[in-house]
């Protein structure tokens, strides 16, 4: 509305301009086509961004307020801007264009006002949209935060429960083992089928080989002194 607002001032403007400087006419109806030109091109773009009943009621309003102030007052003033008649031209301002200023300033203020209004409407909608997000972009990553927590948790008991144990007791009996030693025994019994009670039974089935093994040896001796 600000292009709209400025271009219709700038009319009347140069209207008025044509009546105390009437050696410049050529130069106030260009000045008058221009503004028209860019007034056809805001306007319609404006409507079609207009969504609520009550601003499209206003600004057809305006549409019918402009069209009048245009017939009657403009169009009439560069025809006589034309013929280089600046007396005609002050008596259009005085008899039509004057008096359609009030109506047309009326609905041009309001529509500036409604235009406000709804920028300001759309300015606390975007800020509740974006409250509204962060608000849900936080409590995602407090989800995803406990959700993380919770599987990392769970792979952690997942992976000590196949252990049996604390890693660093499974890596201790199978260091003490590969050192020859099969003594060790659990500070507390292990998991039924764990990696660490798994290597306490070989550990165990081990000693027991190892036993077999120096008593058939012995065994072997005896009966090698026995046949001496």
């Amino acid at each position: 509305m600000n292009s709209i607002t400025r271009t219709n001032l700038s009319n009347r403007l140069a209207i008025a301009k044509a009546v105390v400087q009437p050696d410049d006419m050529a130069k106030h109806i260009q000045k008058i086509e221009d503004n028209k030109a860019e007034i056809d091109k805001a306007w319609p773009v404006f409507m079609a961004s207009l969504t609520d009943e009550e601003d499209r009621v206003l600004a057809a309003k305006f549409t019918d307020v402009r069209t009048r102030f245009v017939e009657e007052g403009i169009k009439p003033a560069m025809a006589a801007m034309r013929a280089n008649n600046a007396a005609e031209v002050k008596r259009i301002m005085v008899e039509h264009i004057a008096p359609l200023e009030a109506s047309l300033d009326e609905t041009l203020n309001a529509l500036v006002e409604m235009e406000a209004r709804d920028a300001g409407k759309l300015h606390e909608e975007s800020e509740a949209t974006f409250k509204t997000m962060r608000m849900v972009s936080i409590a995602l990553l407090l989800l995803g935060a406990v959700l993380g927590s919770m599987m990392g948790y769970a792979i952690i008991r997942s992976v000590l429960r196949q252990l049996g144990g604390d890693p660093k007791e499974v890596a201790q009996v199978v260091n003490v083992m590969a050192s020859s030693n099969f003594s060790l025994q659990p500070s507390t019994l292990p998991l039924s089928g764990s990696l660490l009670a798994n290597t306490y039974t070989m550990q165990q089935q081990l000693r027991g080989m190892i036993t077999a093994v120096k008593e058939q040896a012995h065994q072997v001796g005896d009966m090698a002194r026995n046949l001496a």
